[in-house]
């Protein structure tokens, strides 16, 4: 069974599916990966897993995930058809929005056994501040959505239970048995781990710098008690070059920043030796599908604080392992930071029941093994 895998760009591959595609490969799967452009030129955490790439037949493709032009989409669709047509997949796996409309609709014009649309987060769609504008992106998502589906050979893969609910009640001529739940892309447990002596008084925000992400939301609260807890160190970690509409660069950030304890340290391929060594993972996110970094930070044993949206609210448990936070609310990020900066026992049982969760939750190989069953049905 030759498998045509669709995805965004060559970073997000590698960190959220690379080791599911391996894990294809092992079970006696034929891979094709398809790419495209990258979307940050700070980002180049492929170049630690070469060797596993070099395992895998890929090709890229010119598309990126945030142009909306709709010229350049339909080149999109004639470079992706011609590839199609040259490689000869039994089945597509397509991921994310972007790559689910390409060939969604390019499927439309080849004979296939299966296609598999998962769903990473809906976040573009869903998190405008205009209302209006909000609403046109979710009904175009929702009927264009509708149209590419294939309802008869496609299956759905969702991350969290709002999306897997959104998906049953507004496309109610989808079976059940072709909508599924599973729960992110999983961690390495061995690579992200949890021990006490490691840790440092930091307060780690694990983002690209967009505004969705609640970049704003956590500088905000981190001026309000930087300077009061001289002890702790805030670090923003992400790339602030990033190809979208809602990106920050690193400048602005540094003209919001009114304390020495806050610092952008830009993106690090290292992330897992950065979440063993702080304390809370801040992360005050307007949507997710399954915001891996969370899933990292519990497996590193760090106390979360988030927003209780979507996704973020199902890689926590509130007042277990962290807190949910009103969303673009600084003032309460900023409380539960301090309470957790003031109560070491407290912060010490959040870290403790974070690695249990994601022991329960989100081992790679788990998580890898479901969404095969879910392809081998």
């Amino acid at each position: 069974m030759k498998i045509l895998f669709l995805i965004n760009d060559i970073n997000y591959f590698v960190s959220h599916r690379l080791d599911l595609v391996l894990n294809f490969k092992e079970k006696g799967f034929i891979p094709i990966i398809v790419l495209g452009r990258k979307a940050s030129s700070q980002m180049d955490n492929y170049k630690y897993r070469k060797n596993d790439l070099n395992k895998l037949d890929i090709y890229f493709l010119n598309f990126t995930s945030t142009n909306s032009n709709v010229l350049v989409f339909i080149r999109d669709l004639f470079q992706l058809s011609k590839l199609i047509r040259k490689i000869k997949p039994d089945s597509l796996y397509l991921v994310s929005s972007k790559p689910i409309f390409l060939g969604g609709i390019v499927s439309k014009f080849f004979k296939l056994k299966s296609i598999i649309y998962a769903v990473s987060g809906m976040g573009y769609f869903f998190t405008d501040r205009n209302t209006l504008t909000k609403k046109i992106k979710s009904l175009f998502f929702i009927y264009f959505f509708n149209f590419v589906i294939d309802k008869r050979k496609g299956k759905i893969i969702v991350q969290n239970y709002d999306d897997y609910n959104f998906f049953k009640k507004k496309f109610y001529n989808l079976s059940h048995k072709r909508l599924f739940l599973v729960k992110g892309s999983g961690v390495d447990l061995k690579k992200f781990y949890y021990d006490k002596k490691m840790k440092k008084n930091i307060v780690l925000f694990p983002a690209r710098i967009l505004l969705h992400k609640g970049i704003l939301e956590f500088l905000k609260a981190a001026n309000i008690i930087s300077n009061k807890y001289k002890n702790w160190e805030f670090l923003i970690a992400g790339a602030s070059q990033y190809n979208s509409p809602i990106s920050i660069n690193s400048e602005k950030i540094k003209e919001i920043i009114n304390s020495k304890n806050i610092r952008c340290i830009g993106y690090k391929n290292n992330i897992h030796e950065l979440m063993n060594t702080a304390k809370i993972v801040c992360l005050p996110s307007y949507r997710e599908g399954m915001p891996k970094s969370l899933n990292e930070a519990a497996a590193s044993g760090c106390a979360i604080i988030t927003t209780d949206v979507p996704g973020c609210r199902e890689a926590v448990i509130d007042n277990y392992n962290g807190y949910l936070c009103e969303i673009k609310n600084h003032k309460i990020i900023a409380e539960k930071l301090e309470k957790l900066m003031q109560k070491k026992d407290l912060l010490e049982k959040f870290s403790e029941n974070s690695r249990k969760f994601a022991e329960e939750n989100f081992n790679i190989n788990n998580i890898n093994e479901n969404i095969i069953r879910v392809y081998k049905t």
